[in-house]
């Protein structure tokens, strides 16, 4: 993952922990000074506002996880196919007789071939 990722993923789910805690213990614990979320939402939003969020929540996140399921598997789908690709790359070698020592690299390292190499080298250009 990049950096950038880790730290958005790090704060997000750190804010979002620290919120549902905070809201679980005003609501069974009762601290002094705390009110929780919905004790606000009850006195200060309207009933006709409050439907409408909650219809619309309802609505959006069984579409927002479904999505990101399909997202899921189709990434796994793609990884299982590029490990078909690999086997396949592997077996051809095999039969060649090469090792991957042995087989010929682009200047990133690449075996020519296989489904990892994505540069535009072509092997008459490796060293």
């Amino acid at each position: 993952m990049k950096t950038k990722r880790i730290l958005w993923t790090v704060v997000f789910l750190g804010l979002t922990l620290a919120a549902i805690v905070m809201e679980v213990v005003a609501g069974v614990f009762h601290p002094a000074g705390t009110i929780p979320w919905t004790e606000y939402i009850a006195q200060y939003v309207p009933w006709p506002i409050q439907l409408g969020v909650y219809v619309a929540l309802a609505a959006w996140l069984p579409f927002h996880f479904w999505r990101a399921d399909v997202k899921a598997k189709r990434a796994y789908r793609e990884g299982i196919q590029l490990g078909r690709l690999q086997g396949a790359a592997d077996q051809r070698r095999r039969a060649a007789g090469v090792t991957w020592a042995e087989a010929p690299k682009c200047s990133h390292g690449c075996v020519f071939g296989s489904p990892v190499h994505v540069c535009n080298e072509l092997p008459s250009d490796a060293r």
